[in-house]
């Protein structure tokens, strides 16, 4: 092996210690293996309690997303059926304009020939009217 820069585990000389100085040093590691622990369970609830926290807020996103897309499903399903009945109210109103206008153009073609009628008949009471009065000069 190599020198002493190669140690894995420095060591130095030093004077001997007494018991005493070794018990106070056991002490001194105990109260520092106490505080790691306590620092590391305090760690350990923290994160714990974080978790809990994130699972929490990822479920509630998660449930607030869901109601979302039914909210949009929903509003998507009721614009169609808008459009849907708008549609057929349009052609509605149109069938109904379109017969409005064919009845409109037949009630102007009776009046028409309703005029016509007349005319024919006023001229045949005139000519009767002409031949009854010809016939009573005779």
């Amino acid at each position: 092996m190599g020198g002493p820069n190669n140690q894995l585990v420095p060591y130095s000389y030093s004077k001997p210690r007494s018991p005493s100085d070794d018990g106070e040093r056991v002490q001194q590691l105990e109260t520092r293996v106490n505080v790691a622990e306590k620092t590391n369970r305090a760690l350990l609830e923290e994160m714990v309690r974080l978790q809990n926290e994130l699972k929490t807020t990822v479920r509630q996103n998660a449930d607030a997303l869901r109601d979302e897309r039914m909210a949009r499903q929903q509003l998507e399903s009721a614009l169609h059926n808008s459009t849907d009945l708008v549609n057929q109210l349009s052609s509605r109103v149109q069938h109904a304009e379109d017969k409005a206008q064919q009845d409109h153009l037949a009630l102007s073609s009776l009046q028409t020939q309703t005029r016509s009628v007349e005319q024919v008949v006023k001229s045949h009471q005139q000519e009767n009217s002409s031949r009854r009065d010809m016939q009573g000069a005779k």
